[in-house]
């Protein structure tokens, strides 16, 4: 929540300062040299060429030209977390939204003192009095150039920031046993979950299944779950949770749908029900030449989803993937073992039902 009332508190400023992306050292990512696209005291955009940074945690050393001939650019360190992650239109690479997370010793106070000078400069710029004149517009500035040495200084003092501030290296057992607990947790909360619902049918509110042209695939209730465990055995006496998986079936035991398509529309059809995991029959329509004229589509009135909780054991993350559930699709998140706990597992009972379109609490702490 609070990543919202910061994009809605602060007014976002169009500049482009030259930044650096200092990576947490769990991700093996190198440092990147880029640029922001707008700026403000919440947050910002930036571009790479990672397309899977959503729930990243990074240093953002931006670098504000000098006003005055000169002076050096100006440094600022700033934590931020990844909140949006898109192809950038037009262009290669991905336009990644960052919400800015107040830490000690950061340059957001300059970086608020920053903005309110680019106000104040376009505040005070009288309007024309005299008759419309054309006028040429003007070539954007050439963009400053970057100290690279001093970038560099800087993304390695907030590394040595970061390893001080974090706790003592755990063992590989310990790690390896938070993300197991973690898996545990997941695995009985959803057993006791899948029991209910199997009694319980609910009705499935969300219309985000509905197929282009197929007007009656909607209106859904929970069918039947399943629920499978992985374990690893450590040692005669111990074992691992590794891998937790929900299939689940959404239906009303409706009768099987038919839809005819002309030879122009079919492969659009089959294409969009392979991506979908719906299983069909097809049958084709001949004319008296031995021409196909059309095709009849024949598939169940259902939805096939899937929830999978996956142990990074190396890495002391779980990842998470999930087919089909509140749309059709297939999305990814990365989730730290504390963030399991019974409300954001309440929470994520709301997206597996279709009642939200957000997973929740679980992503908070899933850099």
């Amino acid at each position: 929540m609070e990543f919202k009332e910061h994009r809605r508190k602060h007014k976002r400023y169009s500049v482009r300062w030259k930044a650096a992306v200092v990576f947490d050292r769990s991700s093996q990512r190198p440092i990147l040299h880029t640029e922001t696209f707008d700026l403000s005291m919440g947050g910002g955009a930036i571009r790479t060429e990672y397309g899977d940074l959503t729930g990243s945690m990074v240093t953002l050393l931006i670098a504000q030209p000098p006003r005055l001939p000169g002076e050096q650019p100006r440094m600022l360190k700033i934590q931020a977390k990844v909140v949006s992650s898109a192809q950038a239109p037009g262009k290669s690479g991905y336009r990644h939204g960052v919400s800015f997370v107040r830490a000690p010793g950061d340059s957001l106070e300059g970086l608020e003192e920053l903005l309110a000078v680019v106000h104040e400069k376009g505040a005070a710029e009288p309007a024309p009095t005299g008759p419309a004149q054309a006028v040429p517009e003007a070539a954007p500035a050439a963009p400053a150039p970057v100290d690279r040495l001093a970038a560099l200084k800087q993304a390695a003092q907030a590394k040595r920031d970061e390893e001080a501030s974090k706790p003592k290296s755990e063992t590989k057992e310990a790690r390896e046993d938070r993300v197991s607990k973690a898996l545990e947790r997941i695995y009985w909360y959803l057993k006791d979950l899948v029991e209910q619902l199997d009694v319980l049918q609910p009705d499935y509110p969300n219309k985000g299944y509905a197929i282009h042209g197929v007007p009656e695939f909607t209106d859904f209730a929970w069918d039947l779950g399943k629920l499978d465990l992985t374990t690893k055995e450590t040692s005669p006496i111990t074992k691992l949770f590794t891998q937790v998986v929900l299939d689940f079936r959404l239906s009303k035991q409706k009768p099987m749908l038919k839809i005819d398509r002309d030879l122009a529309g079919v492969e659009k059809l089959k294409q969009s029900l392979k991506d979908y995991g719906l299983a069909f029959h097809m049958s084709d329509t001949r004319n008296a030449h031995g021409a196909i004229v059309k095709a009849t589509f024949s598939f169940p009135c259902e939805v096939m989803a899937k929830v999978e909780f996956i142990g990074k054991f190396d890495a002391g993350k779980l990842l998470m993937k999930t087919r089909n559930i509140e749309r059709f699709g297939m999305m990814e998140f990365t989730i730290a073992p504390e963030a399991v706990t019974p409300e954001s597992l309440g929470e994520l009972t709301g997206f597996i039902l279709g009642e939200t379109s957000k997973v929740g609490p679980l992503l908070l702490k899933g850099a």
